[in-house]
């Protein structure tokens, strides 16, 4: 009997080496080009020292504009992370799963990425005069991470 039990979890476990099955959650893109990742909402103390902060993976819609400056926008004057109106071509929108999860198919070229959060437009990130930009290449899967974060402090 415990040759036999030994046995079994031994192919249990060569099942999982041998396909690639992980514990856990994963994610493997359907699609060959356009984007994918995974949103976080980070809330609480992430200070040097003693960090208490909680990072969860949430479901939240993400949308994909045309490359958008700060010009093309009008940020909400408490908290400028959030925007009241984005002034640029909406080119397509997905939703991430339950466990963070996103992916949506796009044609090559830059975007902007928002999060829809609270009744507004969300994106931390901006690089130079452009807010959260992320490039399609022809046949290629760009990965990002979204982190929605203006309950967090450092």
């Amino acid at each position: 009997m415990r040759c036999f039990k030994g046995m079994f979890w031994m192919l249990v476990l060569s099942f999982f080496f041998f396909t690639g099955c992980k514990w856990g959650s994963q994610f493997v893109p359907t699609i060959s080009q356009g984007v994918w990742g995974r949103v976080e909402f980070w809330e609480g103390n992430f200070q040097p020292g003693e960090p208490a902060g909680k990072i969860t993976y949430v479901k939240r819609t993400i949308l994909f504009f045309e490359k958008t400056s700060l010009d093309s926008v009008v940020q909400d004057s408490c908290d400028p992370r959030f925007f009241l109106v984005v002034n640029s071509q909406l080119v397509g929108s997905t939703e991430s799963n339950r466990d963070g999860y996103f992916q949506i198919h796009l044609p090559e070229g830059e975007y902007s990425v928002f999060v829809w959060e609270k009744d507004r437009y969300y994106a931390n990130l901006i690089d130079g005069n452009y807010i959260f930009p992320v490039r399609v290449e022809k046949d290629k899967l760009t990965e990002i991470l979204i982190v929605i974060d203006y309950l967090a402090y450092y």
